[in-house]
């Protein structure tokens, strides 16, 4: 399945690095204290961390920057993440909820939502060259089925330097 992205956003080699030193998830987490808790902040203590999960962090800074969609990344499904696990559950129909507690994989990178008026939806995020996988697509085909929503797609792409 190719599908078109439904959000491009640029940006310069030089985000990613100061992501992996760490500068900029910490100007990130001191500027949106609505999308970046201590576990996120936990999750990036290692170098694997830092290096792969720069795309979601970005993505949901330009989500919230273009639209004021506050998105949780990752675990928003897992138990060991309380407070997205319990925004999660209040904002979509219980169907959903144990559809994808239950899922092994392929959960879409962000669950994006408006605070003023609880709108949602999932989004796939997507770096350079990656694609979609065949879970990932069997997972977003069910929970479109489920919703009715589509699940949005952000490609990220580097500006030539």
């Amino acid at each position: 399945m190719s599908r078109d992205s439904d959000f491009v956003f640029v940006f310069h080699p030089e985000r990613r690095e100061k992501f992996r030193t760490g500068e900029l998830s910490e100007e990130w987490v001191k500027r949106y204290p609505d999308l970046f808790d201590s576990d996120d902040v936990r999750i990036l203590t290692t170098e694997h961390q830092r290096k792969y999960h720069f795309f979601e962090w970005l993505s949901s800074v330009l989500l919230y920057e273009s639209t004021g969609y506050v998105s949780l990344m990752e675990k928003y499904c897992a138990k060991s993440h309380p407070r997205k696990l319990r925004l999660f559950s209040e904002l979509v129909p219980e169907p959903v909820f144990d559809y994808l507690m239950s899922a092994p994989s392929g959960h879409p990178d962000l669950f994006s939502f408006c605070p003023q008026t609880g709108e949602w939806f999932f989004c796939e995020v997507k770096g350079l060259a990656d694609t979609l996988k065949e879970n990932q697509i069997v997972m977003h085909e069910q929970l479109e089925k489920m919703t009715g929503r589509r699940v949005r797609i952000i490609q990220l792409d580097e500006v030539a330097p």
